[in-house]
């Protein structure tokens, strides 16, 4: 996998649709997070600008049109995408975690009804049969991970913090034990949408 950062033309129709001048191919791991992706894209724009700036007076850059059937339209995420569901499996899990990571706002779930942010993450590669409702934390590690079940295999929580709170933490040191389970049960889900009527009604 790999991500691209183009020098490209700007015109007045649809954002970056202009002829590319020069393209560099960053490539991406399954520990590759956004804040570490930006760091490298940092890193190489400097080198980027001064090639473009020599191809162009050497004349040896020759811009390329863009195929626009292969062109793809983005669309702006919200916070609220952040939202775990843990029915996916966990390698879905794992990208959204490290796709919206620091500096953006993060993935999160709810927790004894409390929000709490998960930042950092892995997939567990190798485990036993398991049957479980998604979300069940099975157990923890030395290092204060919590193992999660997902829609299809265990997620592995190593960075934490709660909504209010500044510090990152571990998991383990807020979430103990095995009874606990992530996401918001249709129980919970139901008092949510109860006190969300409440206040709508008002007293």
């Amino acid at each position: 996998d790999h991500v691209a950062i183009t020098a490209h033309k700007m015109l007045s129709g649809i954002a970056d649709e202009g002829d590319i001048f020069l393209k560099k191919i960053i490539p991406v791991t399954n520990s590759t997070d956004i804040g570490t992706l930006f760091e490298e894209i940092e890193s190489v724009i400097p080198g980027m600008v001064h090639e473009l700036l020599d191809g162009i007076e050497s004349g040896t850059i020759n811009p390329i049109p863009q195929d626009e059937t292969k062109c793809i339209l983005s669309y702006p995420r919200y916070p609220s995408d952040g939202w775990i569901d843990w029915s996916k499996p966990a390698k879905e899990i794992d990208r959204l975690v490290r796709s919206v990571s620091k500096p953006y706002p993060g993935a999160f779930t709810c927790w004894n009804m409390k929000k709490i942010f998960i930042w950092k993450g892995y997939v567990l590669a190798e485990h036993p049969p398991f049957v479980g409702v998604p979300g069940h934390v099975i157990g923890s590690d030395d290092n204060l991970s919590v193992k999660v079940l997902t829609g299809e295999g265990i997620y592995v929580v190593t960075e934490i913090n709660e909504e209010n709170g500044d510090e990152i933490i571990p998991p383990a040191t807020l979430i103990k034990g095995v009874q606990q389970r992530l996401g918001l049960t249709s129980g919970e889900l139901f008092e949510v949408l109860k006190l969300l009527w409440e206040k709508k009604e008002g007293p």
